[in-house]
């Protein structure tokens, strides 16, 4: 109820604030919604479950075998549904204790402290290890919990906060020139004892599938000597993914007992929830007294330990093979995309794909949108996810959905979601600028008949250049086509005169100026030419007409 309507006081203003927040992401396409699936499950490309094991009918059974076991002899007293506290509480059991030891010898750590989520575990680590003078350095795309980590941090200790400094993606060198500035900068000012620096990566990153240098970083690091730099490798995409029996890309490097300090969370590769991070001993006491985000959330339940148990039992023995399936996906792919050189492929040998988007956030969402209601789920990543400019459609590729289906029907789909993003990406770069072009000609006609043949001069050497920007190389010559043919439209306005019935005439010209175009934007871009020429240039009640 508003409540001036009663008492006379006025409204709210953090209810205007929440409007007008809402409408300006929905002005620049960057709005959230949450949408119930329309697709089936071998149309996902768009969720985490790489390896499959969320829909795993397989793992599905064993997890509910072992909770039934987890019941007492008689089965009469279950676990209850609900971890009834934090861990610190009564939210502890054996159980989590011996899931976390399994964990540690898996990943070769010293210890191992589970945590709700992967979000939950960095706030954790990032605001809690780092002390007041020390100096984090963070690659430019880590994840957003990274950063709110950091910020927590600072939000605790304003006036004796942790420092930060963002580095180029995947840049060794900028990272090492950090680290010796700080080290110089420490001699200079006389202080007794260095700064701890701490290295925040991803193993694999999300938006762009890129692989971190840690074989590089490591060796920087012992270059330099400095026993006081450590790595925080976040391995949220490579678990399950990568390594021996999905132990991700640290153990597939080898560097354990190099990079003491990793999280691998259990939502993605692994098909359950919850997260893990690695550490030493001492360094798990330290966050279960210090860190805030594990001392004041409640323990995850025991169901969602036994599924995690399950689904680790179930990489043992199926790793290899998920994984060898998952590499073949991903070189399906990337042959596939290669027979449409016009797509703008980022740059990845990861199961993270995407093609990048020209047209800014609200082209990427209509893509998206249209290819979701074809039954494809896909989803739009948008600027300021990525850098402006390189809004793209992400594709992940997933382990396939059911054990029967074959390599040839995953190709099919593919290549059907292909055919359609082409249709699609290219007829949205066609139109607009064709429909940006019209609208010049339009308001230049009506607002000066008799000095406007400059301005359409003007327009169409415009367009012209917009034509050579689309299109650099001669993979969208089917591009190119529409829009020298509107040139053509242009040119022809400076010297057409119309036939006696003002019908006829205009229609010819319109068709032959077409007739060279791609067979999909033919319909579309005449039916939109002719109608906005026949209504503002070509009617006999115009005074436009006079132009020709």
């Amino acid at each position: 109820m508003d409540p001036t309507a009663t008492t006379g006081i006025p409204a709210p203003t953090f209810f205007t604030h929440v409007d007008r927040a809402l409408a300006s992401r929905r002005a620049r396409s960057l709005a959230r919604t949450l949408t119930d699936p329309t697709y089936t499950i071998d149309r996902d490309f768009a969720s985490n479950d790489y390896l499959g094991l969320a829909h795993s009918p397989a793992l599905a059974s064993a997890i509910h075998a072992a909770t039934v076991a987890a019941s007492s002899a008689d089965g009469t007293a279950p676990q209850p549904h609900g971890a009834t506290g934090s861990r610190l509480l009564s939210g502890h059991t054996p159980r989590a204790s011996a899931l976390e030891a399994r964990l540690a010898r898996l990943h070769g750590a010293e210890a191992a402290l589970l945590f709700n989520s992967g979000y939950a575990a960095n706030l954790a680590v990032l605001a809690t290890l780092p002390q007041p003078g020390d100096l984090i350095v963070l690659d430019e795309f880590v994840h957003a919990s990274v950063w709110d980590g950091v910020r927590l941090g600072v939000g605790r200790k304003p006036n004796r906060a942790p420092r930060h400094i963002t580095v180029p993606h995947a840049d060794v060198s900028a990272v090492r020139d950090v680290i010796v500035a700080e080290r110089e900068r420490e001699l200079a000012d006389g202080v007794a004892r260095p700064c701890s620096i701490f290295i925040a990566v991803e193993a694999v990153y999300s938006m762009d599938g890129t692989v971190a240098p840690l074989r590089e970083l490591v060796g920087m690091i012992e270059e330099l000597g400095d026993v006081n730099v450590h790595l925080i490798v976040d391995e949220a995409h490579s678990s399950g993914a990568m390594g021996l029996n999905g132990a991700g890309l640290v153990c597939e490097l080898g560097l354990e007992e190099k990079i003491p300090f990793r999280l691998h969370t259990f939502g993605k590769g692994i098909g359950c929830h919850g997260a893990v991070f690695l550490c030493s001993a001492a360094v798990r006491d330290f966050l279960i007294n210090y860190a805030r985000p594990l001392v004041y959330s409640t323990m995850m339940p025991t169901s969602a330990l036994i599924a995690i148990e399950c689904a680790y039992t179930f990489l043992e023995e199926h790793a290899d093979q998920l994984q060898r399936d998952l590499q073949l996906r991903i070189a399906t792919f990337s042959s596939a995309c290669s027979r449409y050189p016009s797509l703008d492929l980022v740059p990845s040998t990861t199961h993270i794909q995407g093609i990048r988007v020209a047209g800014g956030n609200a082209a990427v969402v209509r893509i998206a949108r249209d290819l979701r209601e074809q039954g494809w789920y896909t989803l739009p990543i948008r600027a300021p996810t990525v850098p402006r400019g390189a809004e793209r459609i992400q594709a992940i590729m997933l382990y396939a959905q059911h054990p029967a289906t074959k390599q040839h029907l995953f190709n099919d789909v593919l290549a059907e979601v292909m055919l359609k993003f082409v249709s699609i990406e290219k007829m949205t770069l066609t139109l607009l600028v064709a429909t940006q072009s019209l609208l010049d000609v339009h308001e230049i006609l009506g607002r000066d008949v008799l000095n406007g043949r400059s301005e359409l001069k003007s327009t169409r050497l415009r367009l012209g250049l917009a034509a050579k920007n689309y299109c650099v190389n001669g993979d969208q010559k089917d591009v190119l086509v529409p829009m020298r043919s509107l040139i053509g439209m242009l040119k022809a306005l400076d010297f057409m005169d119309p036939d006696e019935n003002g019908n006829k005439s205009r229609d010819r010209w319109l068709a032959s100026q077409f007739f060279d175009l791609h067979p999909w934007l033919c319909g579309q871009l005449y039916y939109m030419l002719l109608q906005l020429a026949t209504d503002t240039i070509f009617s006999p009640e115009s005074p436009h007409r006079l132009l020709m």
